[in-house]
């Protein structure tokens, strides 16, 4: 059996390291080494596929995890179940959440549409939304093409301070997928 098991990312030195340097002044690609370091040690790589820059219908996403399955035949077939967009630190203000949310549901809706050619395997969807060092969880409702913030969340979480709750949200998408 393949190894699913997490180990908590606010350990790891190279975690400590990529959160060190997200700072306001820091361009998006240090948002996405943390978050990378992030979703590699929730989703190993035994079991997942975490593709940074995947083409999707509607673009490059910046992170998409997938799973490898069997169909009939014994071919195997890419089920992606969870879509990371990374934006750097907001510089002051709100960070930009709805600009992002809008570009996580054309990516989910993508991935809906390439299922429904056959291109992918189909399966719930999930997202993640990472301003700095903040992050949001969607699921992605495929019958009214909307996404709807995970367990009803409303604030961003802070990788560092609230680590426990996002390894519980990405243990969600993991399990319920």
């Amino acid at each position: 059996m393949a190894n699913t098991a997490t180990t908590p990312y606010d350990i790891l030195n190279t975690f400590l390291g990529e959160y060190g340097r997200v700072t306001a002044a820091a361009p998006e690609d240090r948002v996405g080494a943390m978050w990378s370091v992030i979703l590699t040690s929730t989703f190993p790589v035994a079991s997942f596929a975490i593709e940074p820059q995947s083409k999707n219908p509607s673009g490059y996403t910046d992170f998409t995890v997938s799973e490898w399955t069997s169909r009939r035949g014994g071919r195997l077939v890419r089920r992606p179940f969870l879509v990371s967009t990374t934006k750097k630190a907001p510089s002051r203000g709100a960070p930009g959440w709805k600009g992002a949310e809008i570009q996580l549901k054309k990516y989910l809706r993508g991935h809906v549409q390439a299922a429904a050619r056959g291109e992918i395997g189909s399966s719930k969807l999930f997202g993640a939304v990472a301003i700095g060092t903040e992050v949001k969880f969607y699921t992605y409702n495929k019958l009214e093409g909307h996404i709807s913030p995970l367990h009803r969340q409303r604030q961003g979480f802070e990788v560092m301070n609230d680590a426990e709750v996002v390894i519980k949200r990405l243990e969600h998408t993991k399990r319920s997928h």
